[in-house]
């Protein structure tokens, strides 16, 4: 398994990336949101995203809304901002999850491999084109929760797409 982490701080993806490589994940990482939208958009198999929000270039919002446009792959933010608003926005951009630093490391552990056993389910069944919906020039596809609308994107909130 493939995990690509994002982040300004070159200690965080340090020591992020020496646990997950301890437990077996091979580790990209990206210094800032624009880099890591390049990482995934080079389709290099990456399983999951763990992503900073404040960052340079592209904060993690910014990444992870650009990322959606193209990818399906799990966003796992990993940030020091931690209040109702922050958690709100990084779910509407398209975030999976949210870990607030200081982190436990058995967390982290725990998140990654339920947000990796996942997408591996959803994107087996997206293969088969199980399950999405189609009306006309509109297909909703409440695995990924993304809703297109003659090839292109509607960008909803949870609530909306609910």
């Amino acid at each position: 398994m493939k995990i690509l982490i994002a982040d300004d701080e070159k200690e965080i993806r340090t020591v992020v990336r020496l646990l997950l490589e301890n437990k077996g994940y091979e580790v990209l990482e990206a210094p800032d949101g624009t880099a890591a939208v390049e990482e995934v958009r080079a389709d290099r198999g990456i399983d999951l995203v763990i992503m900073d929000i404040m960052m340079p270039e592209m904060s993690g919002m910014e990444s992870c809304s650009a990322i959606r446009e193209f990818s399906s792959v799990p966003v796992l933010f990993l940030t020091a901002k931690t209040q109702e608003p922050d958690k709100n926005e990084a779910y509407d951009t398209g975030g999976d999850d949210f870990l607030s630093k200081p982190f436990e490391q058995s967390e982290l552990i725990r998140k990654v491999k339920a947000l990796i056993r996942r997408y591996n389910v959803y994107k087996g069944r997206e293969d088969n084109n199980d399950g999405i919906l189609r009306v006309g020039a509109i297909s909703i596809d409440p695995y990924k929760r993304v809703v297109t609308k003659e090839n292109e994107i509607i960008h909803l909130t949870d609530k909306e797409f609910a």
